[in-house]
């Protein structure tokens, strides 16, 4: 059996008229199921909107890095390959591996303004991005790279294109 609210039980006594100003109001039970209603579809639409947010920040991420991996190879230096690892649906940091001797180059330097700019003009409160460049030496252990948490690596069909 449901309660009843305080405006039924004076409606039934047949003594007492509800100003129509009062047919308005609601009561404490329908407040707190219009407020739990509304707190569902709230936590669903940012649920919703953070999911876009990530999907368009990861073909942020994938651009910006094809544009890094290009510049290097204006500027005469292989890439072998780049990796990309998420702090947070708004963070993202990747690693860019070049072939050995690469970074000896003089033209290498020009890489750190090319990305400087890139991250000045794209980084907000939405997101950030940062690159590092390491060299594909002996000793290089993919494993670690992983274990860094850099487990997503561009996929080269969309560097070649």
């Amino acid at each position: 059996m449901e309660a009843k609210n305080v405006l039924e039980i004076i409606r039934e006594t047949g003594d007492w008229e509800v100003p129509s100003s009062q047919e308005d109001s609601y009561t404490a039970n329908q407040m707190i199921a219009a407020y739990s209603m509304g707190k569902e579809v709230g936590k669903n639409e940012e649920k919703e909107r953070s999911i876009r947010q990530l999907q368009t920040n990861l073909d942020y991420t994938a651009d910006y890095t094809i544009q890094v991996i290009e510049k290097l190879a204006e500027l005469g230096i292989e890439t072998q390959t780049a990796h990309m690892r998420f702090a947070s649906p708004k963070v993202f940091d990747v690693l860019v591996v070049v072939d050995e001797g690469e970074t000896l180059k003089p033209d290498f330097l020009k890489i750190y303004d090319f990305t400087h700019s890139l991250k000045s003009s794209v980084n907000n409160i939405n997101y950030n991005i940062s690159f590092m460049f390491v060299e594909n030496c002996n000793n290089l252990d993919e494993a670690s790279i992983f274990s860094d948490g850099y487990i997503f690596s561009i996929s080269q069909d969309r560097v070649a294109a």
